[in-house]
């Protein structure tokens, strides 16, 4: 995801989210989730969409009724982030999974990321001094072609580039949403947030996972690698699980009616958006998602 200043938009969904954690850390009927499937550094990167929400509910008083999943497949990212995040860790409310998240159910899978040479943090090549984005160690996919379609134009330029030095394959465990939520004791009415940025499979994931059985108040996901009719047949499904869908750039952010029924304030200050922005009006699908 490239970085672009936080707009008034991304501020107010931002609010949203911090006022629903807010909601159910003040009813403490069970404890309060968040689950990020491909957190990369999570909260400590520059770009992360609700990294600062997260660090304002870890450092409340009554943190301990707060649970954060942070998933994260590329295992040298994974070592940093679980090092650099051990006072959370200890107290137990950020627990770590090193797997990638898949609709396949397999047991592992071939993951592809960036050479670990280029860092984490300044995307700095410490092979060849050559400084990329900030953001390209965060480009890894069950989809090697992904990795090749997003490698940074600095790097593809450079006099030593080739795909097998960039691109690295590693073999990772794999899980589902329905086993982390599972393995994690999320109960649905206190599933606060889930947010995925998986490189290309978030839509075929969450088709394949069992929303039914934990409905997160708010869903986001990166929609901006599938197609029209991909897009709107998860629509179509996450609208008779009760959500609502608000389009932006790259993602789609989801609300359940339980979000408009408990009337959370900063959530009503979110300026309306529509679906059909995210499929163009030539798909076959655009016109049951058009403003009325």
């Amino acid at each position: 995801m490239a970085y672009v200043r936080a707009s008034k938009r991304v501020r107010l969904l931002r609010a949203c989210i911090r006022g629903v954690l807010d909601l159910l850390l003040a009813r403490r009927a069970e404890r309060v989730a968040v689950m990020q499937i491909g957190a990369h550094l999570a909260w400590m990167n520059y770009n992360d969409p609700f990294g600062s929400v997260v660090r304002h509910t870890l450092n409340r008083r009554n943190a301990t009724a707060f649970l954060a999943v942070v998933v994260e497949p590329q295992p040298h990212v994974f070592q940093r982030l679980r090092q650099s995040s051990k006072q959370f860790a200890a107290s137990g409310v950020v627990r770590f999974e090193n797997v990638a998240v898949c609709a396949s159910g397999a047991a592992s899978v071939d993951f592809f990321l960036v050479d670990p040479s280029v860092d984490m943090v300044s995307g700095r090549d410490n092979r060849t001094g050559i400084r990329a984005p900030r953001w390209t160690s965060q480009i890894a996919s069950l989809d090697r072609s992904q990795v090749v379609r997003k490698m940074p134009r600095v790097l593809r330029n450079a006099a030593n580039y080739s795909e097998d030095t960039y691109i690295k394959r590693v073999r990772v465990p794999c899980a589902s949403i329905a086993e982390l939520v599972a393995r994690h004791g999320i109960a649905s009415e206190s599933f606060g947030l889930l947010s995925i940025d998986t490189e290309g499979h978030d839509v075929k994931i969450l088709q394949a996972s069992p929303l039914d059985e934990f409905r997160p108040w708010i869903l986001n996901w990166e929609k901006k690698f599938a197609t029209a009719d991909e897009i709107c047949a998860l629509l179509d499904r996450l609208r008779r699980l009760g959500y609502s869908c608000e389009c932006g750039p790259e993602n789609m952010w989801c609300y359940h009616r339980r979000v408009r029924e408990a009337q959370v304030a900063a959530c009503l200050e979110v300026p309306p958006s529509y679906e059909f922005t995210c499929l163009g009006r030539g798909s076959a699908c655009s016109a049951r998602y058009a403003p009325r």
